[in-house]
């Protein structure tokens, strides 16, 4: 069977990078912010590398990575920590070399 291939890019977005400052401010989606924007302290691009997993995550599984019952609160107090949640990566769902690159986007 042929293989499959998925591309993702948000090109409307892009633009070339200028400097490597760090920011803080929040904006997005809770479930896919990296620890460090939740819990507002200064950031870079790194935290798109975290977000990226949470997408492959969205993709494979076809579910959010976290509820989206919980309130801000709820992901610093359970994500935004040096041991925080993740998402389950279920074997069937995700191949084992997808959930490797996952882990270590985290």
């Amino acid at each position: 069977p042929p293989r499959r291939v998925a591309r993702l890019g948000v090109f409307g977005l892009a633009r070339i990078k200028q400097s490597t400052r760090s920011v803080r401010g929040v904006a997005g989606t809770w479930s896919h912010m990296a620890p460090e924007i939740v819990n507002r302290e200064a950031y870079d691009t790194a935290v798109d590398v975290y977000s990226f997993a949470m997408v492959l995550v969205e993709l494979y599984t076809g579910a959010r990575p976290l509820p989206l019952t919980w309130s801000e609160e709820e992901v610093r107090q359970k994500v935004a920590r040096q041991d925080g949640y993740r998402p389950e990566l279920p074997a069937g769902l995700v191949p084992p070399d997808v959930a490797g690159l996952i882990r270590e986007c985290w």
